[in-house]
């Protein structure tokens, strides 16, 4: 009778163990990605209302790539929800590097003097940005908050 030398049987037991062990080791490798926005920009000011630009950056410390899926956001100004919506994306995120990338948004003035809001008041104002990027790694989504205000004169 021959004996299985011991280097084999973890090997052998590997698929008794089944996914929950690969899972969990893959979980404990991955780490969230760091996401900010870096920066608010008031692209234009029409007749028509306020096109605005997110710009925002990932660094991915993870030695695979990953890929940002979908953004939802809000959007406020002086405080007061403009718009909300959900950008569906496909951005990679490269291994141990950083990803610039930005988001487009229109605010109408007929909705913005629905909600009481004077643009055309002048003096100072602010905008506020509030998200959850949504990373697809191989363990499932990594929600990832991000917020940024700025204040700004029209």
């Amino acid at each position: 009778m021959t004996t299985l030398p011991r280097q084999l049987l973890p090997l052998m037991l590997a698929p008794l163990c089944g996914c929950s062990l690969l899972s969990s080791l893959l979980e404990s490798a991955i780490e969230p990605p760091t996401v900010s926005c870096q920066e608010i920009q008031l692209r234009s000011v029409s007749l028509s209302g306020l096109d605005l630009v997110f710009s925002l950056s990932a660094y991915n410390p993870n030695a695979i790539g990953l890929n940002i899926e979908h953004i939802e956001y809000n959007v406020a100004f002086d405080g007061s929800l403009i718009g909300q919506g959900e950008s569906v994306t496909n951005i990679p995120l490269t291994s141990r590097e950083t990803s610039v990338f930005e988001l487009d948004f229109t605010a109408n003035f007929s909705d913005l003097i629905g909600l009481g809001i004077n643009v055309m008041s002048g003096g100072q104002h602010t905008v506020s940005f509030d998200s959850v990027v949504h990373v697809a790694t191989p363990i499932g989504d990594i929600p990832v908050r991000v917020g940024h205000t700025v204040e700004f004169g029209l």
